[in-house]
Order: C-alpha cells, then structure tokens, then sequence
C-alpha cells in the first residue's frame, strides 16, 4: 500500500461519518490517528480507508498493520469496493474484527477475492458500533499497513 509507513502524512487516505464532525484523521508521529466521537449505529459509521487498490480474481492476499488505542476496544477491518454507480453498493472480499490493546500489536487478514476484479478496491478501518466493543471518544492509531498479492489461490 502505498503511504502504508504515513511518510507522506495522510496521502490517500480518507474518512467517512455518517454524522458530522465524529471523526477526523491526522498523522502523529507517522502513523494514522483515527480520532473518534461518538461511534453512530453502524461499524462503518466511523471509517477510515484506502482507495484504489487493484483486487484480482482468484488471488490470495494477506493485511498486515500495527495499531493501538487510547482504551481498548474493537475494530472491524473490511476488505471489498464499493459501487458508486449502484446507489453505493459495497463488495466485500472479506471482514475481521480485531481487538485493539493501548500497545502497539501487529494483526492479520487473510483473504482470497471472489466475485470479480477491481482496480478500486478498499481497505477500510471501521471505528463505527462494534458489539461487545465500539467504545468512543477516544483515538486509534494504525501504521505499517502491507497488502500482499500471493498469487492465484491453488484448485481444491
């Protein structure tokens, strides 16, 4: 991923809230800091992502990213593309929650694409109401994100 290191201080990376002013994005100490509000109804109420990675059909991949939190909590990582065109519709590849320490920890998602190709594909941090764990109010930081293609997925 390119900007995986935030060396390049937020370059590519974006964020959603369905509710204004519930979250914001900075670059402290070169990692993402995910500042959230209160954390809305949904996971994806609360997301921060990147755009525009190319997903092919039938390869493996593996996420790999460090993170931490202000208070332990729970995060969903969502892998898929979302179709604008087709009031919004989100393709997901694969999804895992995670929880998140006040130390940094590395974690790990893999997954294999299925349903077709994209060459806008996402890799979103959802800080949004996670059950059991979507506490607010609060700062999550994220760095060191990697995305390897593996290759094609071996026949069964």
């Amino acid at each position: 991923i390119e900007n995986g290191d935030f060396s390049a201080p937020l370059q590519g990376w974006s964020n959603y809230s369905s509710d204004s002013g519930e979250l914001s994005i900075d670059n402290v100490n070169g990692a993402l800091r995910m500042q959230v509000g209160s954390t809305g109804a949904n996971s994806w109420d609360r997301q921060v992502y990147y755009e525009g990675v190319a997903y092919n059909e039938g390869n493996h991949y593996t996420l790999t990213f460090k993170a931490k939190a202000e208070v332990a909590r729970k995060m969903n990582i969502s892998i898929g593309w979302l179709d604008a065109a087709n009031n919004y519709t989100w393709h997901g590849y694969a999804s895992k929650v995670v929880d998140l320490g006040t130390e940094y920890n590395t974690y790990t998602l893999e997954f294999d694409v299925t349903g077709g190709s994209t060459s806008i594909g996402r890799i979103s941090f959802e800080l949004g109401n996670i059950t059991d764990g979507g506490t607010g109010h609060l700062a999550v930081d994220v760095d060191d994100v990697v995305l390897l293609n593996n290759g094609t997925v071996p026949a069964p």
